[in-house]
């Protein structure tokens, strides 16, 4: 069984489709908002409809500031380059979008290494799996290094529920 037709039966009502940026497509009312949004350059502050929401998710979050990103794969990516350094792993469930979706980028452009740990089917990974695999012991120097800590990542796919 699929970790998507196991969980499919939680969801009982299909309102968007968060697999891909694209599967979602604007409403015609989304569209002809869009179509009078004040535009400008982000990096000169110019656009004020991004300028209004990345200050708004800061306020929300607590953060000073806020970075908006295009896409979760945008974001993943800058989370982790920020993170962890060259030579330095992650460790994510088998079935995130990390580890199944994103064509290894953050290891091609950041040397950050990626493991992976098999998930349950609620998407979460047993604790005892991790120790088992040794992934908490930096005692072997073939093994890459994380400063006396791995990082987890827990990405919110969802697991093709929509």
């Amino acid at each position: 069984m699929s970790y998507g037709k196991a969980l499919r039966g939680l969801v009982s009502k299909k309102i968007f489709d968060l697999r891909s940026d694209t599967f979602t497509l604007p409403s015609p009312a989304m569209r002809a908002r869009m179509s009078t949004a004040v535009c400008g350059d982000d990096v000169y502050k110019e656009d004020k409809t991004i300028v209004e929401l990345e200050s708004r998710l800061a306020s929300i979050t607590g953060h000073e500031s806020a970075l908006f990103v295009l896409t979760c794969t945008m974001a993943n990516f800058l989370g982790l380059a920020v993170t962890c350094n060259r030579g330095e792993e992650i460790l994510c469930g088998d079935m995130s979008h990390i580890g199944l979706y994103e064509q290894s980028n953050v290891s091609q452009f950041t040397g950050i290494g990626v493991r992976t740990v098999k998930n349950e089917l609620d998407g979460t990974v047993s604790l005892q799996d991790v120790q088992k695999r040794g992934y908490f012991s930096n005692d072997d120097f073939h093994m890459s290094h994380s400063k006396d800590r791995i990082p987890i990542f827990f990405g919110k796919t969802f697991f093709n529920l929509f």
